[in-house]
Protein backbone atom coordinates (compact mmCIF):
# COMPACT_ATOMS: atom_id res chain seq x y z
CA UNK A 1 0.00 0.00 0.00
CA UNK A 2 1.67 3.50 -1.14
CA UNK A 3 0.11 6.73 0.43
CA UNK A 4 1.04 10.28 -0.12
CA UNK A 5 0.24 13.76 1.56
CA UNK A 6 -0.07 16.33 -1.15
CA UNK A 7 -1.14 19.85 0.22
CA UNK A 8 -2.76 18.58 3.14
CA UNK A 9 -4.93 16.25 1.80
CA UNK A 10 -4.39 12.65 2.17
CA UNK A 11 -4.59 10.31 -1.43
CA UNK A 12 -4.68 6.50 -0.99
CA UNK A 13 -3.72 3.92 -4.01
CA UNK A 14 -4.04 0.68 -2.17
CA UNK A 15 -2.18 -2.46 -3.87
CA UNK A 16 -3.12 -5.06 -0.84
CA UNK A 17 -4.54 -8.59 -2.39
CA UNK A 18 -7.96 -9.82 -0.55
CA UNK A 19 -7.03 -11.92 2.20
CA UNK A 20 -8.28 -15.32 2.42
CA UNK A 21 -11.55 -15.93 4.61
CA UNK A 22 -10.61 -16.70 8.27
CA UNK A 23 -6.95 -15.64 7.42
CA UNK A 24 -5.37 -13.32 10.02
CA UNK A 25 -4.30 -10.22 8.67
CA UNK A 26 -1.29 -8.81 10.16
CA UNK A 27 -1.20 -4.94 10.05
CA UNK A 28 1.83 -3.79 7.46
CA UNK A 29 4.64 -1.88 8.75
CA UNK A 30 4.56 1.68 8.15
CA UNK A 31 7.45 4.28 6.56
CA UNK A 32 7.00 7.86 6.20
CA UNK A 33 8.95 8.77 3.40
CA UNK A 34 9.93 12.93 4.10
CA UNK A 35 11.96 14.71 0.86
CA UNK A 36 11.11 16.94 -0.98
CA UNK A 37 13.28 15.45 -4.59
CA UNK A 38 10.46 13.60 -6.17
CA UNK A 39 12.85 11.18 -7.60
CA UNK A 40 14.35 9.69 -4.05
CA UNK A 41 10.67 9.48 -2.98
CA UNK A 42 9.90 7.44 -5.86
CA UNK A 43 13.30 4.92 -5.78
CA UNK A 44 12.75 4.87 -1.74
CA UNK A 45 8.95 3.38 -2.74
CA UNK A 46 9.83 1.21 -5.18
CA UNK A 47 12.93 -0.42 -3.08
CA UNK A 48 10.14 -1.32 -0.44
CA UNK A 49 7.47 -2.51 -3.11
CA UNK A 50 10.03 -4.51 -4.52
CA UNK A 51 11.46 -5.98 -1.36
CA UNK A 52 8.87 -6.19 0.94
CA UNK A 53 6.29 -5.87 -0.97
CA UNK A 54 2.68 -5.35 1.00
CA UNK A 55 4.76 -5.68 4.21
CA UNK A 56 5.08 -2.36 4.40
CA UNK A 57 2.70 0.71 4.12
CA UNK A 58 4.71 3.75 2.15
CA UNK A 59 3.19 7.42 3.16
CA UNK A 60 4.97 9.91 1.57
CA UNK A 61 5.71 13.68 2.20
CA UNK A 62 7.76 16.99 0.33
CA UNK A 63 8.17 19.30 3.20
CA UNK A 64 9.76 19.10 6.78
CA UNK A 65 6.31 20.27 8.08
CA UNK A 66 4.52 17.90 6.52
CA UNK A 67 6.73 14.82 8.44
CA UNK A 68 5.84 16.71 11.87
CA UNK A 69 1.85 17.30 10.56
CA UNK A 70 1.98 13.14 9.87
CA UNK A 71 4.09 12.06 12.83
CA UNK A 72 1.60 13.82 14.97
CA UNK A 73 -1.46 12.10 13.20
CA UNK A 74 -0.52 8.58 12.68
CA UNK A 75 1.67 5.96 13.81
CA UNK A 76 5.06 4.71 12.08
CA UNK A 77 7.52 1.86 12.47
CA UNK A 78 10.24 4.16 10.68
CA UNK A 79 10.82 7.63 9.20
CA UNK A 80 13.49 8.16 6.57
CA UNK A 81 13.90 11.99 6.23
CA UNK A 82 16.22 14.47 4.20
CA UNK A 83 17.90 16.28 6.46
CA UNK A 84 18.27 19.19 3.47
CA UNK A 85 15.17 20.31 2.36
CA UNK A 86 14.87 22.88 -0.89
CA UNK A 87 14.30 26.40 0.33
CA UNK A 88 11.77 27.13 -2.30
CA UNK A 89 9.23 23.88 -0.48
CA UNK A 90 9.90 24.38 2.79
CA UNK A 91 11.09 26.75 5.91
CA UNK A 92 12.08 24.01 7.95
CA UNK A 93 14.93 21.60 7.73
CA UNK A 94 14.64 18.07 8.64
CA UNK A 95 17.20 17.86 12.31
CA UNK A 96 13.95 20.87 13.42
CA UNK A 97 11.56 18.44 12.14
CA UNK A 98 13.07 15.70 13.98
CA UNK A 99 13.48 17.19 17.31
CA UNK A 100 9.59 18.64 17.00
CA UNK A 101 8.85 14.44 16.92
CA UNK A 102 10.97 13.79 19.57
CA UNK A 103 9.02 16.34 21.64
CA UNK A 104 5.99 14.92 20.32
CA UNK A 105 7.02 11.22 21.72
CA UNK A 106 7.95 12.86 25.04
CA UNK A 107 4.03 14.57 25.22
CA UNK A 108 2.84 11.22 24.92
CA UNK A 109 4.46 9.15 27.14
CA UNK A 110 6.01 6.63 25.39
CA UNK A 111 8.15 5.38 27.91
CA UNK A 112 11.62 3.39 26.08
CA UNK A 113 9.83 3.20 22.73
CA UNK A 114 11.09 5.58 20.53
CA UNK A 115 10.40 5.97 16.89
CA UNK A 116 13.07 4.79 14.38
CA UNK A 117 14.42 7.91 12.66
CA UNK A 118 16.82 7.52 9.62
CA UNK A 119 18.41 10.95 8.50
CA UNK A 120 19.19 10.64 4.80
CA UNK A 121 21.94 13.59 3.57
CA UNK A 122 25.15 14.00 1.54
CA UNK A 123 26.10 16.89 4.04
CA UNK A 124 24.49 17.46 7.31
CA UNK A 125 26.46 18.33 10.45
CA UNK A 126 26.38 15.46 12.78
CA UNK A 127 26.16 17.43 16.19
CA UNK A 128 23.63 19.40 14.83
CA UNK A 129 21.42 16.13 14.00
CA UNK A 130 22.09 14.99 17.55
CA UNK A 131 20.93 17.97 19.10
CA UNK A 132 17.46 17.72 16.96
CA UNK A 133 16.32 14.13 19.26
CA UNK A 134 18.53 12.23 16.08
CA UNK A 135 20.73 8.46 17.09
CA UNK A 136 22.53 7.38 13.71
CA UNK A 137 22.11 8.53 10.19
CA UNK A 138 22.87 7.16 6.95
CA UNK A 139 24.73 9.43 4.87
Amino acid sequence: MIRSYEGGKRHAQAFAKPSAAGARVERPKRVLLADDASLNRRLLKRAFTKYFNDAWEVIEVETAEGAVEAAKRETFDVVIMDEIFSLESTAMRGSEAIQLIRQHEKALALGSKRLVIISCTSNANLEEQRRGGLVARAA
